[in-house]
């Protein structure tokens, strides 16, 4: 045979052997894929909970069926939700640390910083990844048909659609659809529970919560407006109403893309036209603006390098309002048609505003200052990669975190780490109610408790479905309570305890059910992980006043048993008092002079009625019983008494006219911390032109200052007390005393834009005229020993005009001393 031929023959040959090693490992991919645990989700908290693995010693694999890290923490929602951050320990705190660190290097390590870009999150959980070497593939999703192979209760391995095949001790489902949670047989839920599920008061249909992202004006909801024959316009339900008040369905939080915007003109890129444009999706939204209300942008809350974070505010802006049903249980092609939709119906959304000519000509020259960044987002058309999939499943496992949860009434005894944000719905759906003009329903907004611990059960399957797999985002929780826990630093919170369970099961070789919390507990300590709300330094003491069945003074006192439909379910029984003008008195010792919070816990099912609350025959305020859900009024109202000396006092509700009142529980709280003075002052800005747009100094003016009226909860409403009240400014301000140095959280809500000083020092800048809910912000502040000077300065462009200032350890309210 010629010499060329056979070296010719040789190479074929090699060629083809080389070929055969190479297919025979595409068809069996999972050779070299065995980890100790295997993490399916590369969300934030799936890379929190890789990084823990690898931390603790252990092998460990990501797996991201997208191309990008971080979830909706990378993907635009830049202006972090959580409560009082404290409550934020371990990687997760850790995340934001960096943050502070990118935009402030060289300042102290341990601050934290909670705004951000971004692509500079990603880069952040990027670099994070790279420094623990955790192995990531991207573009790998999991085969919904056969991709879970289990044997009895566990998972032995998993595989993707591309054939890929990986093995693992433990399993971690860090995913915002549960798809791994589901397809290995646990169990799960979609959608809203009835409130007779867990004796819940806001879960289910909610038309009498439906206040906030609601119609202030009455817009006609059909495509001919007067006529029904003509059909209802886009996006509104007609399948005959909301729904029984209270009664479960398949409805789930309304979704959208949490939009990164920009008003700097060499960074911005106009607002793309979509494909398939229709202008009568918007024709609710153009009636609507008609009514003379624009509030779409109001919650554009700013980034740094001039961008923002916007989100939905209003009743018709970027949620996409009963879009989503089918989201959850959605194959792939259903669940991309949807995203898919969701896009085309928020750059649509954008498009209408910056350019329909039959808009106002403010609405469209305030909509063109803005556009999308050229630099995020650059492989997606600056569109983000994340749609905000604000609920899908929720897994049912041996405990369910529910409304009592967050209320602090249950509390688990194996916490992971702690929630801190209000119990918060969007809108599920749009209807036409009985007046024939259109309503939201869904939107729950319920705060007034502090950060409350989740249970590690919750976070686990039942043994007998699943023994070696952890849940931490789509976790055990009624619809309500995860409105409530679904925060992006609680989910990296508990994505770290998972990953530590998981590491902890592996060593004792236990399934996951049957690892020694001590263990647990003291590992998440080590690493940082808050487990616990103590603030010893505020709550020093607390004594409850003893209720009595009687009959006293006329006044019926009704012991009535909790069954199941207990708002807060306190054991054994709550009181009624049904009254028609009378006194009823409690007495009470107090051991030692001090300043005390009197704290009432109302039973929220009595929904009428009010008392005047007297310490010593002396007024300390009224309890309210009226269910104010505008400004979800919580189920705890508390009043401040100054010096009460040691000794017996009475406690006396009097009540004036038909009343019923329902009070749980009463009990007094030592504070260690005052308010002396609280007081405002205003003075005219001069015009605030545009359309109330644009925001300028107030001048030198003369301040005189009087006494505020301060409503339940520290409201203040600032147009019912200062004439004239538009295109101003006002002041407020209050000196705070203190026994001992404090570090609290100052919550606020405010309408307009607003700067805040303690002792001097500014705490809080927000210069856009857009309006907040109560309690929305929340400020770590500390507070010296002795007196704490505040002061706030809050602007009005028109409209309502009120703010709020509340302590975690006392409210402004109530009886105020003048200045």
């Amino acid at each position: 045979m010629n010499k060329n031929l056979v070296v010719l023959f040789r190479h074929i040959t090699t060629m083809a052997f080389i070929l055969l090693i190479l297919s025979s490992c595409s068809q069996n991919k999972e050779l070299d894929n065995t980890y100790d645990v295997v993490v399916y989700g590369g969300t934030s908290a799936g890379v929190i909970a890789a990084i823990q693995v690898a931390k603790m010693g252990k092998s460990v694999v990501l797996i991201e069926p997208g191309k990008h890290l971080g979830g909706l923490t990378s993907g635009g929602l830049g202006a972090t939700d959580i409560g009082n951050k404290a409550a934020i320990g371990g990687l997760s705190r850790e995340f934001y640390m960096r943050v502070n660190q990118y935009y402030n290097p060289g300042s102290d390590s341990n601050s934290t910083m909670w705004t951000f870009e971004p692509h500079v999150a990603e880069k952040i959980l990027d670099d994070m990844i790279k420094e623990s070497n955790v192995e990531v593939f991207y573009n790998e999703r999991l085969d919904l048909n056969k991709g879970v192979n289990k044997k009895d209760n566990r998972i032995i391995s998993i595989r993707m659609e591309s054939g890929l095949t990986f093995k693992g001790i433990m399993f971690i489902d860090a995913t915002y659809e549960g798809d791994l949670m589901a397809k290995a047989g646990v169990s799960f839920t979609v959608g809203r529970e009835a409130n007779s599920k867990y004796g819940e008061t806001y879960n289910g249909v909610q038309t009498a919560n439906a206040i906030n992202h609601q119609f202030k004006n009455p817009v006609d909801p059909y495509i001919v407006p007067g006529k029904p024959e003509s059909g209802l316009l886009p996006s509104i339900l007609d399948d005959g109403g909301p729904g029984v008040e209270g009664s479960g369905d398949h409805r789930i939080q309304a979704y959208c893309f949490r939009m990164c915007l920009t008003n700097i003109p060499e960074n911005r890129i106009p607002f793309p036209k979509p494909e398939n444009y229709d202008p009568m999706r918007y024709e609710l939204l153009l009636r609507y603006i008609n009514t003379g209300v624009f509030d779409v942008l109001n919650l554009s809350t700013p980034m740094p390098n001039g961008k923002t974070d916007t989100n939905n505010k209003g009743a018709f802006a970027t949620d996409n309002i009963g879009m989503n049903y089918k989201y959850p249980n959605g194959d792939y092609k259903t669940r991309e048609s949807i995203i898919k939709e969701h896009e085309n119906y928020q750059k649509g959304l954008m498009w209408f505003l910056a350019n329909d000519p039959r808009l106002p000509t403010h609405v469209r020259d305030e909509v063109n200052q803005w556009g999308l960044p050229k630099d995020e987002f650059v492989d997606n058309g600056n569109w983000p990669h994340q749609l905000y999939i604000r609920e899908a499943r929720r897994m049912i496992s041996d405990y369910v975190m529910t409304q009592h949860d967050c209320e602090g009434v249950v509390v688990p005894e194996d916490p992971v780490g702690l929630a801190a944000y209000t119990m918060d719905s969007h809108n599920v759906q749009r209807y036409v109610d009985k007046f024939g003009k259109v309503r939201n329903e869904g939107n729950v907004e319920i705060g007034g408790f502090s950060p409350y611990p989740i249970s590690f059960k919750s976070i686990v399957p039942k043994r007998d479905e699943c023994t070696n797999l952890l849940v931490p985002v789509c976790l055990s929780a009624s619809h309500i309570a995860f409105g409530s826990i679904r925060m992006e630093p609680v989910f990296m919170v508990l994505a770290q305890s998972a990953a530590t369970a998981a590491v902890l099961a592996i060593n004792e070789e236990k399934n996951i059910q049957q690892i020694s919390y001590n263990l647990l507990n003291d590992q998440l300590l080590k690493d940082g992980q808050v487990l616990k709300w103590q603030d010893e330094s505020i709550l020093t003491d607390e004594q409850e006043i003893v209720l009595r069945d009687e009959i006293s003074n006329g006044i019926t006192i009704t012991p009535v048993e909790w069954k199941d439909v207990s708002p807060l379910n306190y054991p054994g029984k709550y009181y009624e008092y049904n009254s028609n003008d009378g006194n009823i008195s409690y007495s009470f010792n107090i051991d030692e002079a001090f300043d005390y919070n009197l704290r009432i816990h109302k039973a929220t099912n009595s929904k009428f009625g009010s008392a005047q609350v007297l310490i010593d025959n002396k007024l300390a305020g009224e309890l309210n019983c009226f269910r104010d859900v505008s400004m979800s009024i919580p189920a705890v109202q508390e009043f401040y008494l100054s010096s009460l000396s040691s000794g017996k006092h009475t406690f006396i509700f009097k009540f004036k006219g038909n009343q019923r009142v329902g009070v749980e529980k009463i009990s007094l709280i030592k504070i260690p911390i005052k308010i002396k003075k609280f007081a405002i002052s205003q003075s005219l800005s001069g015009f605030i032109g545009d359309k109330g747009r644009n925001m300028y100094p107030i001048g030198n003016k003369k301040i005189v200052w009087t006494k505020a009226d301060v409503l339940e909860d520290g409201i203040v409403r600032l147009d019912a007390q200062l004439k004239p009240n538009e295109n101003c400014h006002a002041f407020a301000a209050t000196e705070i005393i203190c026994k001992n140095k404090i570090e609290t959280t100052l919550r606020i809500g405010h309408n307009d834009g607003a700067f805040i000083w303690l002792n001097g020092e500014i705490i809080y800048e927000y210069t856009q005229p857009h309006a907040f809910n109560y309690n929305e912000f929340s400020i770590p502040i500390k507070l010296n020993k002795g007196k704490n000077l505040l002061v706030m300065m809050i602007m009005q462009a028109g409209g309502n005009w009120l703010f709020n200032l509340n302590l975690d350890t006392y409210q402004f309210k109530n009886k105020i001393p003048k200045l």
